[in-house]
């Protein structure tokens, strides 16, 4: 979730956030890490938002989770982890 807001962060900006991203997986010291902020600029749109709303008031602008996005996955991942469990791991 951190590594969208910092994506969409740096769209804003109109920084080139594929190579922020480049440039700071260089600089990380966990090779995970590393290859997650390589990759995560080819996400599509969809999934690089992690659920991640923009909102605008008088106080100015904030991101906001968006949870029933979220609880909506969640529920799906538990429903395919059971169903998984019933059929078995080629499911």
């Amino acid at each position: 979730m951190r590594m969208s807001i910092l994506f969409r962060s740096a769209q804003k900006l109109g920084l080139d956030a594929t190579q922020l991203f480049a440039d700071a997986a260089d600089l990380a010291s966990n090779p995970m890490v590393q290859t997650a902020m390589r990759k995560f600029p080819a996400r599509t749109p969809a999934e690089r938002d992690f659920y991640i709303g923009e909102k605008t008031t008088d106080q100015g602008f904030r991101y906001e989770q968006q949870l029933w996005k979220f609880e909506k996955m969640f529920r799906r991942k538990v429903w395919l982890s059971k169903l998984r469990k019933f059929l078995g791991r080629g499911c």
